[in-house]
C-alpha cells in the first residue's frame, strides 16, 4: 500500500502535468493507439497472469520507483482475490490483510461505465476512508444520472481522489459552503500528512478553493 500511494502522490504532483490516469474509455488511450491519439507517459500496458486485456491489465511504470497498477473493467465484481494475485507476483510474500483495508476503484465503477470508461484504476484503499467516500460517490452517481455523464476518453486524479487514498474522513455538510471549505482543508491536510511537501501542494489556498469548488460538481 505505502508503495503504491507514494507513486498515487508522485503521479498527482508530476510535472509538467498531473500523470495519475484512473480511468480510460479504452487501453488504447494510454498508448497512443486511439484515433484521439492520448498518451499517458513513462510506461506501457502489460497483460495480468491469463486474463484478456479487455478484463483486466496492469500499467507497469518506468520510472525508477513508482509502482505498478492494477486495471479493471467497472462492470467486474469479486476484485479483491483479483489484487491479492497482484501483490503476489509483483511483491511476493506480501499479505493482503496486513492493514485493514478495502480494494477500490479510485474511480467510481458506477459513475466510470455511465461516462463509457472501459477501464478503472484499482488501489487498496484504508476502510475508514473508503466508506466515508461512499457520500461523496453517491452524489456523483446521481449528478450523472441527472445531468448526464460526462463522456471523457481519460479521468485523471483529483485531490478528492488523493484524500480517499491517504485516509481522509469526513464528508459531512457536502450540501452547504462552509461544509466543502471544512471538507477541502481537511484532504488538503490528509495529503501534507501522507507526504506532499509545501512546495508540491501550494499553500497559497488556490488548490484548495478549486477543490471546494470541484466538490460541488464532480461527477
Amino acid at each position: 500500500m505505502e508503495e503504491q500511494h507514494r507513486t498515487f502522490l508522485q503521479q498527482m504532483v508530476d510535472r509538467p502535468a498531473n500523470s495519475a490516469w484512473i480511468g480510460v474509455a479504452s487501453p488504447d488511450c494510454l498508448i497512443g493507439k486511439h484515433p484521439f491519439k492520448t498518451y499517458r507517459r513513462d510506461g506501457t500496458v502489460v497483460t495480468f497472469l491469463d486474463k484478456p486485456i479487455s478484463e483486466v491489465f496492469v500499467w507497469k511504470p518506468e520510472r525508477e520507483g513508482w509502482a505498478p497498477e492494477l486495471w479493471v473493467a467497472p462492470e467486474r465484481s469479486n476484485y479483491r482475490p483479483l489484487y491479492a494475485k497482484f501483490l503476489s507476483v509483483y511483491w511476493p510474500g506480501a499479505d493482503i490483510n496486513e492493514v485493514r483495508n478495502h480494494i477500490d476503484h479510485i474511480f467510481p465503477k458506477d459513475p466510470g461505465a455511465l461516462g463509457g470508461l472501459s477501464h478503472v484504476r484499482l488501489l487498496a484503499i484504508p476502510t475508514r476512508s473508503n466508506v466515508s467516500a461512499g457520500t461523496l460517490e453517491k452524489q456523483m452517481k446521481a449528478r450523472n444520472k441527472l445531468l448526464g455523464p460526462r463522456d471523457k476518453l481519460t479521468r485523471l486524479a483529483t485531490l478528492y481522489s488523493l484524500g480517499k487514498a491517504t485516509g481522509y474522513v469526513g464528508y459531512r455538510e457536502l450540501d452547504t459552503l462552509e461544509g466543502r471549505r471544512t471538507i477541502a482543508a481537511g484532504i488538503m491536510q490528509s495529503i501534507r500528512n501522507a507526504g506532499a511537501s509545501a512546495e508540491e501542494i501550494t499553500e497559497s489556498g488556490l488548490d484548495e478553493e478549486l477543490l471546494v469548488d470541484r466538490l460541488s460538481d464532480l461527477r
